[in-house]
């Protein structure tokens, strides 16, 4: 490596095939679904009948909406140039923490 920086890069970068396959298997498991369910939201306005239950999940949904609205405050913030990416906001629909994890 000292000596031939290029050759030894080269030696250590990844065939054509290798990086399709590894892409593929990547970008398969960092799609979310469409019907995909965020932290605080439920798609199913009945999947609880317990009024405690309901009561903790609203104050529980009211907390993830005052995080997601001081983390766009945050981002919007010229001066923290380390908060900017590609994008701002999680989840291959934009909107929101996932339930579930992807990589």
């Amino acid at each position: 490596m000292l000596f031939n920086f290029e050759k030894y890069m080269l030696k250590s970068a990844s065939s054509t095939e290798q990086t399709i396959g590894i892409q593929t298997v990547l970008n398969v498991l960092s799609v979310h679904s469409e019907d995909e369910e965020y932290l605080g939201q439920r798609l199913d306005s009945h999947w609880t009948s317990d009024p405690r239950a309901l009561e903790v999940f609203k104050k529980f949904a009211d907390n993830v909406q005052l995080l997601e609205r001081m983390f766009k405050q945050r981002n919007a913030n010229p001066q923290s140039k380390n908060r900017f990416g590609a994008l701002k906001s999680t989840g291959y629909t934009l909107i929101g923490i996932p339930w579930s994890v992807s990589i």
